[in-house]
């Protein structure tokens, strides 16, 4: 997994393992930029910017499509996360096991530092799912707790 290359909007090239080096990643994983329910989900994280910081979390946007269409996305609805393209789907394959629907719904997992595995796994099954915040930010607040207990 440590080869799985992603884009800038700008086509500069980000290794998938150097994202989550220090930090938990939060992925929010979009199926295509045109979803409702990824822009809703995007919109809900983002209303919790200052949790994020708090528990020293990274939320980043991952979109299965090429970096073109993810410039004219990011000019357009201002994502306060950074966002990545992901071309040709091979984080997303990746990531199969942990939810199989993750590729064709979008979704959000956690993964702790230097980590494949996710702990924490969302798939909306429809336009009406909230994102069930509290359970992720709790997975956030545990990882950090037990990163800073292992470190201190």
């Amino acid at each position: 997994m440590s080869d799985l290359k992603l884009f800038t909007h700008d086509y500069r090239p980000t290794l998938w393992h150097k994202l989550n080096q220090t930090q938990p990643i939060v992925a929010i994983f979009f199926r295509n930029l045109a979803c409702t329910m990824c822009q809703g989900m995007l919109r809900v994280l983002e209303g919790y910017q200052e949790q994020f910081r708090q528990f020293q979390a990274q939320p980043v946007v991952l979109a299965k499509t090429n970096p073109a269409s993810l410039a004219g996305f990011i000019q357009h609805f201002r994502p306060q996360y950074p966002m990545l393209s992901d071309p040709s789907g091979d984080v997303f394959r990746a990531y199969s096991n942990a939810s199989e629907q993750l590729e064709f719904q979008g979704g959000i997992l956690v993964l702790p530092p230097r980590s494949i595995t996710a702990v924490f796994r969302f798939v909306p099954q429809g336009l009406e799912q909230q994102v069930p915040i509290n359970e992720l930010l709790e997975c956030i607040k545990t990882l950090n707790y037990y990163r800073s207990s292992i470190t201190a």
